[in-house]
Parts: structure tokens; C-alpha cells; sequence
């Protein structure tokens, strides 16, 4: 039984409820006619099968539905009686627009027909006027170019049929003749046919003609027919050629090209008649650079006296010219090496240093071959050598400087290869066993030598090698024309020289920074061990410092190591200061022991350099204020505003930290790190800190410091002015 005869028959079997079974049973059963699988034959078949009483009750319930449908139906069509009657009145309205719009439609086609009628038809008569002008316009020229060819064919008959052929007439004539072919229209007509033909052929005779005199004359050298053939060949527009289609027929693409080859191929072979005398080829040899600057002179004159815009002769041609002056140019290139390395062979010989590199290895003083130290002190070169060799330098580059691209950069590297293989051989030459003074027993103690030793002739050696690096440098610096200094002094030649003399003097002031950094120690626990004259190591350093400047630095010659003691007098200022910074107790006994071992440094400092407080003027201004400041009666007194203009910020917040109560710890302490740690890691690259980076995080670190043991700024000045610079 299907779902909706289940539903209908079901209906009866539910329960009364308070409206009866109609109120529940109707739409049941109207929603079972909804569907959209509603089959009335099955439905009917169904309500047939359940009993008579159960189909009577069925029908009663379809009566009923079909009246309260119907009832519905009534009740909705009146409800909406008042919209009908308005879409009604709506639709009649609508009736009389379209008819109105009938008309308007109907008067604009009779009208669009009228104008058709006025417009198009005289637009037609006049096309179809000037469609027949046209033609006889057309006819007319066609007229015309025909009474024109007839008449130059028949002059072009004449011209040919005379006794005495003048060539230079008939291919005018016959010029004019083959502009009317090429426009066209004239081969259509049968009886032109004929007269067309005899037309070509006799063009073909005449061109063939006119070239044949111009090779024979071209090729016998007869001067009168060739210059009748050119003139004919330039006045008559039929035979005229250009070179270029001349020349490509013979296989040559540019007659400049042909003209330059043969130019260049001559030079070559003059050259190449030159070199097999051996003066003459010598002395063309030295004036190359004017050679060369002639040829490119000539070059420039070719390019600007043609008519074509661009240059006449490309850049094959003039590699072709200096191809064939290769030669010579190669051998003056050689003889420029030569020129400037020949120096540098003289004044540092190969067997000579040979002969000294053995003489080292095998330990004796003399060395093998008669190099002994007093012979090598001869033959190094003077600064008046130095002097002559970087004047040869320049005079060969501005014996070169009229030939920038052919020459001056060839031997711009060769004298730049003669500069660097004379740094290197310098190199070569430098004593190793005496780059390194040794005054300690023992580095890690600072236990002096007894008796301190004393320079060897190798030190005097590398000494006069030193100084010889300053100087060619320093020619070079001056000697050499601004024009040359950025190709010939560049950052390698620099580099090379300035690496030769690091190699002589940068063991030896190594050594005495390693002294300083083991003397420092000493400050950690600054009262230990202590004299009457101060820390034994702080005593020794200042020893040493003035040995080796007595003994060892007074072999080089004044200002030479200017840059280097300056820059190790920096180094002992700066590493002492940051070390005393942060000493903690600093008492009176604390006080008196680094006034002590300023004494030292500063003794060191004068024998490094008498005038040190002028070379180094910041650093010395601060070792001076540090001084005031250890020895102030009460720090809370100072204006710390003051000398923070002075003292590095740093270096002042380090000693001032430092000087805060014993519950505060030392800034090496609070950081977990040892003193030695903290002073190369923190406090010396301050000292180089241009954009401040690293003291913004040494001062946010003083703040955790502040923050973390609670500093009062109401208790000191001096606790005030620390916080005030916290990060």
C-alpha cells in the first residue's frame, strides 16, 4: 500500500480528538494529493480494498475537502477583487500607449522614406558621374603614355640605327622608356608587344656596352676612356652604378676596407723591412709611442674629413692598423718591462738574495759568498736609489702617456708588477730570526732577562729594510703626478709595502702589548707583592719599554714608526685606565699603588715617545684627569659633569660604580665574567664605540645593577649621577 493511502486510510483510525476527525484528517489527506507521485489509479485501488464503510468515510472526507477547498478559493478571489480591477484599469492604459507609439513609428518610416527618396537618389547620379570621369581620365593618361612611348621609341630607333652610336642619348632616351614599362599598362596591348621586346634588349646591349668600357679602361689604364666611360656612367641615370654593386661583383664588400688593407699591408711590410736592421730597428723601437700616436692621429683625421655621419673607418680597420704595428709595439712593451725591472734586479739581485737565504739557513753571521751583514748593509739601497728608481717609473709612464690605449695601460701594470715584485723581494730579505725581542724569561711572571739582550746585526738589517719600505712609499706618494697616483699607488701596492714593514716591527710591539697585558694582572690584587718603587710587573714593563726604544726602536730612522708607537702608547693608556677603573676597595694604600704604577706607565709612554702627550692628545688628557680624580679628597664633591667632558663616559660610570658601598659587587662580578674577560670583551672596545651601541648596553647594564641592589639617588651625589646615566 503506498505511503498516501496509508496516510488517507489512517486517518479514520486516530483518535477523536476535541475538534473532531475532520480537523485532522483534511489536510492529511489534501497533502497526500500534493504530491507530486500522487497516481489516482492506485490511490482509488487501495480505498476499494479496505471495505465499504472505510470507502464511505473516505468519500465523506473528500466531499468535505473539496468544499472547504472551494470555500477558500471564493475567500481569496475576493480578497484580491480590488487589485484585479486595477491591473485591469493598468492594462487599458497601457492599450492606449502602444497605440500612440504605433503612430509615432509609422511617421518616423514615411519620413526616413522621403529623405531616401530626396537624398539618395542624386547621390547615386553623381557616383555613377564619377565613376565614368574616372574612366576617361583614365584613358586619356593611357592616351598620353602611349603617344609618349611611340614617340621616344622611334627616337631610341633613330639613336640606335645611326652610323656613329651616341650611347650617353639612347640610354636617356632609353631611361625614359623603361619608366613608362615600370608604371605598367602598355604590355596588355598586343600591338606594343613587339616594340617592348626590342625595348629590353636594346637596354641590355647598352649596359653591357657601358660596363665593358669601363673595366678595359679601368684595366689597360687608358686614362681618356676610362674618364669618357665614368662620365657616362655618371651623367646617364641608365648606366649609372654605385661602387658598392661594382665591388660586390668582384668580391670586395667595402672599397675603403680594400683601400685600408692594402695601406695596412704595405706598413707591415715596410716594418717588417725596418726590423731586419738592427739599429734602425732600435731606434724606431724607442719612438713607438710617437709611432703609434701618428697612426691614431691619421686615424681620426680619416673619420673626420668623410661625409657619412658616422666614422668611415670601424673599429676592424683600425685593429687591422695597429695589428700591423704589433710587433713594435710588443717590443717596446718588452723593453718598458725591462726598463722597470731592471732597477729592482740591481738594487735587490736575485743571486744576491739567494745567496743570503742560505747564508741564513746555515746560521753563520757571514753568510756564503761574501754576504756578510756588512756587505748587505752596502748594497741595499739608499733613499737617493729609491729616489732614481721611482723617477725612472714616472718617466716611463709619461714617456707612454700620448698613447692611452695602446700603451700607457700596458705599462701602467708594469711598472705597478715592478713596485710589488720590489715589496716582495724586500720581504724576502727580512731577517726572521730577529723580528722578535725576547727581555723575559718568562711572559706569564715578567721575569727579566739578565742581562737584557741586545740588537744583532739582523735587527739593524730589518731596520734599514723597514725604512726603505717607508720611503719608497713615501716617493711614490710624491714623486708620482696626480694623473698617475690612483693606477700606480693603489690599495695593493699600499697594502704590500705596508705588510713588509708590519712584518718587521709587529712581533716586537706584539711582544710589549702581551708585557702590558701580563702587568695588568697585577692590578686585580694590586697590594700583593708590592716595593718601595711600585708593582715589580708594572716595573718591568716600563723597563723593557725602555730598552727596546733605546736599543731596538733608535735603529729607525726619525718618524718612521710614528704610526706604530702611537698606536701602542694608545693601547697602554687605555687597557691601564680600564684596569684601575675597576678596583674595588679603592682606599688610601689602593690610591698611592696606582699613582705608582701611573708613574710606571708614564715612564714607558716617554720612552716609547718623548713627545707622547702631543701625538696622543685625548689619551693623555684623560690619564691626566684620571689621576685628579683618584687623588680628589672627597668624590662627592666633583662635578662629575664635568669631567665626563673629559674622562670617557665608560671609564667614569665604571670608577664610579665601583666606588659605590662594599654590598655593591665589581661590574666583573655582577656579569659573571673574569676581570681579564670583562676588560677585552666590554670595556676596551668601548674606547671605539663611534655610534654608541655598546655603551647604550653598558649603561642598561649598570641599570640592572642599580635596580638589583636598590640604589638610593637621594643618598649620594654620587649614586644620583650613576642612575641619571642608566640606559
Amino acid at each position: 500500500v503506498t505511503h498516501s493511502l496509508k496516510l488517507a486510510a489512517g486517518l479514520t483510525l486516530e483518535p477523536w480528538g476535541a475538534f473532531g476527525p475532520m480537523a485532522k484528517s483534511q489536510p492529511a489527506l489534501l497533502e497526500a494529493f500534493r504530491k507530486p507521485d500522487f497516481d489516482v489509479a492506485t490511490f482509488v485501488r487501495d480505498a476499494t480494498g479496505q471495505g465499504n464503510e472505510r470507502v464511505a468515510r473516505l468519500t465523506q472526507q473528500l466531499e468535505d475537502c473539496a468544499s472547504s477547498f472551494d470555500a477558500e478559493l471564493q475567500r481569496e478571489i475576493i480578497a484580491c477583487h480590488e487589485e484585479l480591477l486595477q491591473n485591469a484599469s493598468s492594462i487599458s492604459n497601457l492599450d492606449g500607449q502602444l497605440g500612440d507609439i504605433r503612430e509615432v513609428v509609422d511617421m518616423l518610416k514615411s519620413s526616413i522614406a522621403r529623405i531616401k527618396g530626396d537624398v539618395m537618389s542624386p547621390f547615386l547620379g553623381v557616383k555613377r558621374k564619377t565613376m565614368l570621369l574616372e574612366r576617361m581620365e583614365s584613358v586619356n593618361i593611357l592616351i598620353r603614355k602611349l603617344r609618349l612611348f611611340l614617340f621616344d621609341a622611334r627616337k631610341l630607333r633613330t639613336q640606335m640605327d645611326t652610323p656613329a652610336k651616341d650611347l650617353s642619348k639612347a640610354a636617356h632616351t632609353l631611361h625614359e622608356l623603361e619608366a613608362v614599362l615600370k608604371e605598367g599598362g602598355l604590355d596588355r596591348i598586343d600591338l606594343l608587344r613587339a616594340e617592348v621586346t626590342w625595348i629590353r634588349e636594346t637596354g641590355l646591349r647598352i649596359r653591357q656596352q657601358a660596363e665593358g668600357d669601363l673595366r678595359s679602361g679601368a684595366r689597360q689604364g687608358n686614362q681618356i676612356a676610362l674618364s669618357v666611360a665614368l662620365v657616362r656612367s655618371k651623367t646617364d641615370p641608365l648606366t649609372q652604378k654605385t661602387f658598392s654593386s661594382v665591388l660586390e661583383e668582384e668580391g670586395v664588400t667595402s672599397l675603403t676596407s680594400r683601400f685600408w688593407s692594402e695601406a695596412t699591408s704595405s706598413l707591415k711590410a715596410k716594418l717588417a723591412r725596418v726590423s731586419q736592421d738592427r739599429a734602425s730597428w732600435k731606434a724606431l723601437v724607442s719612438e713607438c709611442p710617437k709611432v703609434l700616436k701618428a697612426l691614431a692621429e691619421a686615424l681620426d683625421k680619416v673619420n673626420h674629413a668623410g661625409r657619412a655621419r658616422g666614422p668611415v673607418l670601424r673599429a676592424p680597420e683600425r685593429e687591422a692598423l695597429f695589428a700591423a704595428a704589433a710587433d713594435l709595439r710588443n717590443e717596446f712593451l718588452g723593453e718598458s718591462i725591462r726598463r722597470v725591472t731592471e732597477p729592482v734586479d740591481m738594487m735587490l739581485p736575485d743571486k744576491w738574495m739567494a745567496a743570503l737565504s742560505s747564508g741564513e739557513r746555515s746560521g753563520s753571521a757571514g753568510g756564503a759568498g761574501g754576504t756578510s751583514e756588512g756587505n748587505i748593509a752596502d748594497e741595499l739601497p739608499t733613499s737617493h736609489d729609491l729616489k732614481r728608481y721611482v723617477q725612472l717609473l714616472v718617466a716611463e709612464l709619461e714617456r707612454c702617456e700620448s698613447c692611452p690605449d695602446l700603451l700607457l695601460k700596458e705599462v701602467v701594470r708594469g711598472v705597478r708588477s715592478s713596485v710589488l715584485l720590489f715589496a716582495t723581494r724586500l720581504e724576502q730579505v727580512v731577517d726572521t730570526s730577529c723580528l722578535e725581542v725576547r727581555c723575559f724569561e718568562s711572559e706569564a711572571r715578567l721575569k727579566l732577562r739578565s742581562p737584557l739582550p741586545m740588537p744583532a746585526a739582523g735587527h739593524a738589517r730589518n731596520a734599514r729594510l723597514f725604512g726603505i719600505a717607508h720611503h719608497t712609499l713615501a716617493a711614490l706618494r710624491d714623486a708620482v703626478p696626480l694623473r698617475f697616483q690612483a693606477a700606480i699607488v693603489t690599495p695593493q701596492v699600499q697594502s704590500t709595502l705596508q705588510q713588509t714593514q708590519a712584518v718587521i716591527v709587529s712581533p716586537m710591539f706584539s711582544a710589549l702589548r702581551r708585557s702590558m697585558g701580563v702587568g695588568i694582572t697585577s692590578l686585580e690584587n694590586v697590594m700583593e707583592g708590592r716595593t718601595d718603587d711600585g708593582s715589580p710587573m708594572m716595573l718591568a714593563v716600563s723597563q723593557v719599554c725602555v730598552h727596546v726604544s733605546r736599543y731596538y726602536l733608535s735603529l729607525f730612522g726619525p718618524g718612521q714608526l710614528f704610526s706604530q708607537t702611537k698606536e701602542l702608547c694608545i693601547h697602554f693608556v687605555r687597557l691601564f685606565l680600564s684596569a684601575a677603573a675597576l678596583l674595588k676597595p679603592c682606599g688610601e694604600a689602593v690610591r698611592k699603588a696606582l699613582a705608582q704604577d701611573m708613574q710606571a706607565v708614564e715612564n714607558a709612554l716617554c720612552a716609547l715617545d718623548v713627545d707622547f702627550q702631543a701625538s696622543i692628545r685625548h689619551e693623555a688628557s684623560v690619564f691626566r684627569e684620571f689621576r685628579r680624580l683618584i687623588f680628589a679628597p672627597s668624590v662627592e664633591a666633583l662635578d662629575f659633569e664635568a669631567l665626563s667632558m673629559v674622562i670617557p663616559l665608560h671609564l667614569l660610570l665604571s670608577y664610579l660604580v665601583h666606588q659605590l658601598p662594599e654590598n655593591v659587587p665589581t661590574l666583573p662580578q655582577f656579569c659573571q665574567d673574569s676581570t681579564a674577560a670583562f676588560l677585552e670583551g666590554t670595556l676596551m672596545p668601548l674606547w671605539e664605540d663611534s655610534q654608541e651601541a655598546g655603551l647604550s648596553k653598558f649603561r642598561a647594564k649598570i641599570g640592572e645593577l642599580s635596580d638589583k641592589y636598590d640604589l638610593d639617588p637621594s643618598s649620594s651625589t654620587l649614586a644620583a649621577f650613576v642612575m641619571s646615566q642608566m640606559g
